[in-house]
């Protein structure tokens, strides 16, 4: 949640109506467009855990990743500039900054998602773009909220309205913690929290893209070819159940086995239960910061909004189609013996 102090009048936890929130950052579309794809992602990626073929996560994944590049470079370009010639202030305002780095960190933990299915692995260029668009969003997100805890970032700076209203200078967010615009011991000691977490978040970038980049050569290989995928460090599923086995789903590939890319399970590893909790946690902390706010004054979609979900919607309909036909036999015709899952053998 977001609020705001008038030092003398403000009191904390109260709706925010004066500062501006830019549409591009808080619009029903930006919004609507980052729930549907990493939902979406999620979804895909528990059902990947229990058949092999292809479901669109890759295009998906794709969509997002243009999605979150491009808030990034927003940001950044914002940050650079000032909001009148002359003026001490960025043109990016404190609310939109810190709302732009939950949404910023929800996407950028969501894009580890295509990064455990072997379409995602199997396509270099792809995996090597998502790394990249990932070590730009986190090395930006903490410069973005050291900025804010440091207050480097106005209320509301001077050219976004006709006055400045440099009465209300205290903002704060819950979000793994409560950041503060503002000098109290509280605001130090829940920001060593947050950077806790940003730890964290390095950590697991890190486990993904090493397990992504050192993989992706042996998908590509073994779908082109239709050979082995031999040492990779995905665990394989597994195929013979024991008493305790159908916990695990997952087991390491033993030394000797054969495991072909066409029969591996699309999602190769289980990890996106953590890249899940993370991102949607991150997404929903945004979401109660906004609605905070009171309505603004010019909330119409704009450009960046049409832009964000024309791209969540086109890659969502690939996603969808890819599924459907795992419905479907060789003519394209749905039959009732036929439908997924029951064709899909999951408790062969």
């Amino acid at each position: 949640m977001l609020s705001i102090e008038r030092q003398g009048e403000c009191l904390p936890n109260r709706p925010m109506g004066k500062t501006k929130i830019n549409s591009d950052i808080r619009g029903p579309g930006i919004r609507f467009a980052i729930w549907a794809q990493e939902i979406v992602l999620i979804i895909i990626s528990i059902i990947g855990s229990f058949h092999n073929k292809a479901t669109g996560v890759k295009e998906i994944g794709a969509g997002l990743g243009i999605t979150h590049i491009s808030l990034a470079i927003a940001l950044l370009v914002e940050m650079t500039k000032k909001s009148e010639k002359g003026s001490p202030d960025r043109q990016l305002s404190a609310a939109d900054a810190i709302l732009g780095a939950m949404i910023l960190d929800s996407q950028n933990m969501a894009l580890s998602l295509p990064l455990v299915a072997k379409e995602t692995l199997a396509s270099r260029w792809q995996v090597g773009a998502m790394v990249f668009c990932q070590a730009f969003g986190l090395v930006l997100l903490g410069v973005v909220t050291s900025l804010f805890s440091s207050g480097g970032f106005a209320t509301n700076p001077a050219g976004n309205s006709n006055r400045r209203y440099s009465d209300c200078e205290h903002i704060s967010v819950a979000w793994w913690g409560w950041l503060n615009i503002g000098s109290n011991d509280k605001a130090r000691s829940e920001m060593d929290a947050f950077w806790v977490y940003y730890a964290c978040r390095v950590l697991v970038f890190r486990q993904s893209s090493f397990h992504s980049l050192y993989n992706t050569q042996d998908f590509h290989e073994a779908e082109r070819d239709g050979t082995s995928l031999g040492d990779i460090t995905f665990p394989a599923p597994v195929e013979s159940w024991t008493a305790w086995e159908p916990l695990l789903l997952y087991r390491r590939l033993k030394p000797g086995n054969r495991r072909d890319y066409e029969n591996h399970h699309t999602t190769v590893s289980l990890m996106y239960v953590v890249y899940g909790v993370f991102s949607l946690g991150s997404l929903t902390a945004a979401e109660k910061a906004v609605k905070s706010f009171k309505p603004q004054e010019n909330d119409e979609f704009s450009v960046g909004q049409v832009i964000a979900v024309v791209v969540a919607g086109v890659t969502i309909l690939r996603g969808v189609w890819l599924l459907h036909r795992m419905y479907t036999n060789r003519t394209g015709r749905v039959t009732p013996q036929q439908r997924w899952p029951q064709w899909l053998k999951f408790w062969k």
